[in-house]
């Protein structure tokens, strides 16, 4: 056998490695592309859709329960005041108890499993508003109509909008939060809320807020790049 003792035919004398020398094995990686020279930024959301994110609202003290039926209660936590318009934020509670019918029990262990979670309770929860200037029930983020909300004229106030939502808990206990944007700010009158979950069994009700409340608060928002004194 031919090269050195332990040498196998074919392989570099002791396995060693050699370099390329000339031509490389591989292509030539393309060069980095050029940075573009204008950073495109996202349009903002337009202010009758999202509440601007440049303010620091003003929470108004409103809570109040407005629904409480056998394993499920809805409450409105609190209210938000920005300048041109008010986040409602309401919370729904639904929960095995000792009491509650076969039937009723039944419906609540199906809004409890995990799997029904968003398309049980939160998608059965409608929420509309009346205010001076008309009424207008609520648009789901992933509405259609959104889209072409997004760009032109503002349209016919009021507008309510789902801005904000999701949930926590357990196997017997389930919290949903539901944040609505209002616009514009009422100028005058009263603010009256209107709720029903046909799949929670949260009958239709209303609740209506004092309009020179939220005025009031609204007029203490602070802005984020405001000037520089405290």
């Amino acid at each position: 056998m031919r090269g050195s003792r332990g040498e196998r035919p074919g392989l570099f004398p002791s396995g060693r490695t050699r370099q390329t020398v000339g031509m490389s094995f591989f292509t030539p990686l393309e060069p980095d592309p050029e940075p573009p020279q204008e950073q495109r930024k996202a349009p903002p959301s337009p202010i009758w859709l999202r509440p601007p994110t440049d303010e620091i609202p003003v929470a108004v003290p409103v809570a109040r329960r407005l629904a409480r039926v056998p394993g499920a209660a809805l409450h409105l936590k609190r209210i938000d005041a920005h300048r041109d318009g008010i986040v409602v934020v309401l919370r729904l509670d639904i929960r095995l108890e000792d009491d509650l019918s076969p039937e009723r029990r039944a419906e609540i262990e199906a809004l409890l499993d995990p799997r029904r979670h968003r398309a049980g309770a939160e998608r059965g929860f409608r929420l509309g508003v009346t205010t001076a200037q008309g009424s207008a029930e609520q648009n789901g983020m992933d509405g259609r109509g959104i889209v072409r909300r997004m760009s032109g004229e503002p349209p016919q106030p009021p507008q309510l909008t789902i801005v904000d939502g999701g949930g926590s808990g357990t196997s017997d206990h389930w919290t949903s939060k539901v944040g609505a944007w209002l616009w514009p700010l009422p100028a005058e009158g009263d603010v009256t809320l209107h709720y029903v979950s046909d799949a929670v069994g949260i009958p239709e009700g209303s609740t209506t807020i004092d309009g020179e409340l939220l005025r009031e608060a609204a007029r203490g928002v602070v802005r984020v790049w405001g000037d520089s004194s405290p």
